[in-house]
């Protein structure tokens, strides 16, 4: 049996969704905090397939976006252990988590789902 891209993705989203399964089973946090962005990211590259099960031009934004929000859960990953750095009045994770990665995945998650899925929506009104 061939799997395609859209059966790597979802092999992926299912190995992803185990290992953070098995961290809040064990209460491993980085097991699950870890896992979030590439989760997302991983979601995000099953939506940029087309129909043809060929990438979308929106690949370079979600690999930017990818990194930009990965570094930002390793920086707040850094800081969640340590009750001595403040930041904003907050932990150093818990600030960076409020101030930096929810107006990011906010902000930026918000326009890349909406050029993404522009052109499904286009799709679907010009065939009705």
């Amino acid at each position: 049996m061939k799997s395609n891209r859209v059966d790597k993705i979802i092999m992926a989203c299912g190995f992803l969704l185990l290992l953070m399964l098995v961290g809040m089973t064990f209460n491993i946090w980085p097991l699950v905090f870890f896992t979030i962005p590439l989760l997302t990211i991983v979601l995000l590259a099953l939506g940029a397939l087309n129909k043809e099960n060929e990438w979308g031009p929106l690949v370079p934004w979600i690999i930017g976006f990818g990194i930009v929000f990965t570094a930002l859960f390793i920086w707040a990953g850094i800081g969640m252990t340590s009750q001595e750095t403040t930041f904003g009045g907050f932990s150093l994770g818990a600030g960076v988590i409020i101030y930096f990665i929810w107006p990011f995945i906010t902000f930026v998650l918000g326009l890349l789902y909406a050029m993404m899925f522009k052109r499904w929506l286009k799709w679907d009104i010009k065939r009705d």
